[in-house]
């Protein structure tokens, strides 16, 4: 990879995003709003998640705002959204209006998620070491081992439910052990051609300890040393999640908005 600089995680960042929302490099110049309409194909290497509605997205990053939308959708976004201030976009009463608009061609607000990305001085000195493991306690995990001890506490949060080809092939996993028990485990799987998701689950009873925090940070290494960024996303005000990111030396970076069915929606609500 290029030398670590905050400068190199935000365009890899921007990269991400350009290819999600189908955006061009000179719309990313000109406006802060970047309302685009959805392609009849998604670009290779664009992030998918499985169970959301693949021709809506909403990412709100510093004082800029992505935005992608449907043939049917497009003019209500724009109308509602277009003029507003990135940073004032994610207040309640615009949600509720978003989900209106979402509402008509039957879709409605699913998931909204905190993303944080590594701070590059955070990581220089581990990355200059080449090799060594960022604890002793955290030991390397293959896929099978992954499968049998993800979901510790009963629901999978170590690794994400991701439609890019290459998740489940392109798959880190990380476990944290106590002599012969797994106190919790960490994965990391590509999302996109720039971006890997990073998620940590650890049992309950070993919870506050800075487990999670050392396994988060193991696996940003090892993305890091690959060429890629890693990112950690948690639900809006899961405090505690929010911290271990924080510990590990990340930093709060965007917001994403993600839409469903409203079936979807309702099932899993």
């Amino acid at each position: 990879m290029n030398a670590l600089t905050d400068e190199w995680i935000d365009s890899m960042a921007r990269s991400q995003f350009r290819l999600d929302t189908a955006c061009s490099e000179e719309t990313e110049r000109r406006f802060r709003v970047m309302l685009n309409r959805a392609p009849d194909k998604q670009p290779e290497g664009a992030r998918i998640y499985l169970g959301t509605e693949p021709l809506f997205r909403f990412i709100v990053y510093g004082a800029d705002a992505y935005l992608m939308a449907g043939a049917e959708l497009f003019e209500c976004i724009r109308e509602s959204f277009g003029k507003r201030a990135p940073e004032w976009m994610l207040k309640a009463r615009n949600l509720r209006t978003l989900d209106k608009i979402l509402n008509k061609e039957g879709l409605c607000i699913y998931e909204i998620q905190e993303c944080f990305l590594p701070r590059a001085e955070e990581f220089e000195e581990e990355l200059a070491k080449k090799t060594e493991r960022v604890s002793d306690a955290v030991r390397p995990l293959f896929s099978d081992e992954i499968k049998k001890i993800t979901g510790l506490n009963g629901e999978n949060a170590a690794l994400g439910n991701h439609a890019f080809p290459g998740a489940g092939t392109d798959t880190l996993g990380f476990g944290f052990y106590n002599d012969k028990e797994c106190l919790g485990v960490c994965g990391a799987e590509r999302d996109g051609r720039y971006l890997w998701q990073i998620g940590v689950d650890v049992k309950e009873e070993y919870s506050g300890l800075g487990i999670a925090t050392v396994l988060i940070r193991e696996a940003a290494v090892e993305v890091l040393r690959r060429g890629f960024l890693p990112f950690y996303g948690t639900n809006p005000g899961h405090i505690v999640s929010m911290r271990a990111a924080l510990s590990a030396g990340f930093r709060p970076a965007w917001t994403e908005v993600f839409a469903c069915t409203s079936d979807k929606g309702r099932r899993d609500t």
